[in-house]
């Protein structure tokens, strides 16, 4: 096809595209699919098609045309264009070819434009609360968890920490703090601490907090409480404790406790779960004001 050396890197291709330019569009469009390694983008693919409806009315533009140039992709498609063209003007450049091309080249940016735009939203922002800068999404176990409340704490004039609590995008304010300790519910608490605090301190309120709302533990569930109390370590100014929930661990999904994003340990157990959050959650929480800036009240963006 003219076409000198690797610039145009993948020569199937090249191949399926001339075909489809030629008799056979369904081989054509079998060979698009086998070339077409992308996998990751041919659900979008069918998308961008079906969009596209309105210019796919030609006959030429069946799977073949759009399969070349979405496995050529956009480096390619000059390349991949000039050639073929270069190879069977007369054929190629009927009204029928150009309109294929002219559609395909369509889809192939639209499908990178959106390939950008997925690239530049999977990327967290930051954003401030108080004197530290948190991220708008977290991922936990695969799930995308957004940023829904946040909080800068201060006590009697006394900086104490700023927080920000993590659920899943679809969820939407207002919430209560009983759907945030529902144990069907993935979640992530991220605190960044103002002041130096002891590891005995967390473990002191831990229980008190838990046990205020109503949580009894028989035997197994006290060895839980003292395993997770086991966790807390002494923090000091600007350290991070990340609290998480993902019901798909485990049996009854797993708590962890990450410090300065490294993983201290966990405890299973949908109960936990919900005495472990009813510290912040629960119906007599740690601190009211900061259950209710958590839950929503307090927007991101306005610390």
């Amino acid at each position: 096809f003219g076409l000198a050396a690797p610039s145009c890197s993948r020569p199937c291709a090249v191949m399926s595209g001339w075909i489809a330019g030629s008799q056979d569009l369904l081989l054509g469009g079998v060979l698009a699919g086998l070339a077409g390694a992308r996998a990751s983008r041919a659900s979008r693919l069918k998308i961008h098609l079906a969009r596209h409806a309105s210019v796919t009315s030609v006959s030429c533009l069946s799977a073949a045309a759009v399969g070349a140039a979405w496995v050529a992709g956009d480096q390619d498609w000059p390349q991949l264009r000039s050639s073929t063209a270069t190879a069977s003007p007369s054929t190629w450049f009927s009204s029928s070819r150009s309109s294929a091309w002219a559609a395909a080249q369509k889809v192939c940016e639209s499908l990178a434009g959106e390939g950008e735009r997925e690239e530049r939203s999977s990327e967290a922002r930051d954003f401030t609360v108080g004197h530290f800068q948190f991220k708008d999404f977290k991922v936990l176990g695969g799930k995308r968890l957004k940023a829904h409340g946040c909080c800068y704490l201060k006590y009697y004039g006394w900086e104490v920490c700023a927080a920000v609590l993590y659920l899943p995008e679809d969820v939407e304010r207002p919430l209560s703090g009983s759907d945030v300790t529902d144990p069907s519910l993935p979640k992530m608490l991220e605190l960044r601490y103002c002041r130096s605090f002891l590891g005995e301190q967390f473990r002191w309120v831990t229980r008190w907090a838990m046990s205020r709302n109503g949580h009894r533990f028989d035997e197994a569930e006290e060895a839980k409480l003292k395993s997770f109390n086991s966790l807390y370590r002494d923090v000091a100014v600007g350290d991070c404790y990340t609290l998480g929930y993902d019901p798909a661990l485990g049996e009854g999904g797993r708590v962890t406790l990450q410090l300065n994003g490294c993983e201290l340990g966990g405890v299973e157990g949908r109960h936990f779960s919900e005495a472990i959050f009813s510290v912040w959650f629960g119906q007599r929480p740690f601190l009211d004001q900061m259950k209710q800036e958590l839950l929503g009240s307090q927007m991101i963006g306005t610390q």
